[in-house]
């Protein structure tokens, strides 16, 4: 396990609605990529249990993932906060290492 980097794994589980304000938050913070996928299912304080089975795209809550230093993060969570405070979502923070990949160098 050489050559791993401290970073840091931001989850953001937010409405489709909002999810390409999210989206334009975590490209201005400079994040190089994320990823994003279906939350099929999501249980929380303010609004309980919720399936997205039959509900449209539209209503689909959605998983952003994004790994970056430490100072990208801070900017994503500065950005995305206000939205969390008006729409249903959270946000986790973890600790991670990983290996940066050069796509010009072969492994």
């Amino acid at each position: 396990m050489e050559n791993l980097v401290p970073m840091q794994k931001l989850e953001i589980v937010i409405e489709r609605l909002q999810l390409d304000r999210v989206l334009d938050i975590v490209e201005a913070a400079g994040a190089s990529g994320y990823t994003v996928v279906p939350a099929v299912r999501t249980m929380g304080r303010r609004h309980g249990v919720r399936e997205d089975t039959g509900l449209s795209e539209i209503e689909r809550t959605k998983l952003v993932l994004v790994v970056a230093s430490p100072p990208v993060i801070a900017r994503i969570i500065d950005g995305v906060t206000p939205i969390l405070v008006d729409f249903p979502g959270t946000l986790w923070v973890s600790d991670v290492q990983g290996k940066l990949m050069d796509p010009n160098k072969p492994e």
